[in-house]
């Protein structure tokens, strides 16, 4: 598959998620909406940043889509060793395992993402290892694992190797927004697990607002003492949306 992309926006995609989306990932160019002005943020939180982010943004925003789809698949097609180890939480395994089936089988598929493929080492439901090369030519691996909410992530390793990235999309529901059990479970769980592995690994978080009791809610309240950035992206702004 042979497609001529000027040299300005090759170096424009491996450094920004939103032409890379555009150029790699759409599926009809000609009827893709402009993107927002926070999808360049999304970009560069999802790549440059090194702080744990907490992010609440509106339904049909995109945030999934490039946190969980764009994402995943620039760092397989632009390899660097800060961005080797991702990890996916959903609100359960199904939802995750699924996920991560998705970004499979596009990454199969599109030659312009498994140009620099070398290997893969492990394919799974749980699970997806591949040995890619860098731009200097040098042999680097990549591996994206996804999990449920409340799985046992605590101390997450592979071959010595912590994740780079822990991103946890929508972890919780209205349903579970109703139960105190779960919700008081929920936090316990990301108090105990995530920010335990969040030593070492960075933490990213999206969901949309369930209430002051959901994890994203309570995660902002404590950025401060957790150490985290807190965003949140209305749908208006001085009455013009975002």
């Amino acid at each position: 598959m042979q497609i001529d992309i000027p040299e300005k926006v090759k170096k424009e995609m491996e450094s920004n998620l939103v032409p890379f989306r555009f150029v790699v990932l759409a599926n009809d160019p000609e009827k893709e909406l402009p993107p927002a002005k926070f999808h360049y943020q999304l970009s560069d939180l999802l790549l440059s940043s090194t702080h744990h982010v907490a992010i609440e943004m509106f339904r049909e925003s995109g945030k999934s889509s490039y946190a969980l789809r764009t994402f995943p698949l620039h760092c397989l097609a632009y390899p660097k060793r800060g961005l080797d180890f991702i990890v996916i939480i959903k609100q359960n395994q199904r939802s995750a395992s699924a996920k991560l089936k998705d970004i499979i089988a596009e990454y199969q598929a599109n030659p312009l993402l498994r140009h620099n493929l070398v290997e893969i080492k492990e394919q799974s439901m749980n699970a997806f290892s591949v040995d890619v090369l860098n731009k200097e030519g040098e042999r680097v691996n990549i591996r994206i694992e996804a999990y449920g909410k409340g799985s046992g992530i605590r101390g997450l390793s592979n071959q010595d190797r912590r994740p780079s990235i822990v991103i946890l999309d929508d972890i919780q529901d209205k349903e579970d927004s109703r139960s105190e059990t779960i919700l008081s479970a929920d936090w316990d769980w990301f108090l105990s697990d995530v920010i335990f592995l969040g030593r070492s690994s960075r933490i990213f978080m999206i969901g949309n607002n369930l209430g002051e009791k959901c994890v994203i809610e309570r995660c902002i309240a404590n950025a401060d003492s957790l150490k985290f950035d807190a965003i949140k992206i209305p749908v208006m702004i001085n009455g013009e949306p975002t």
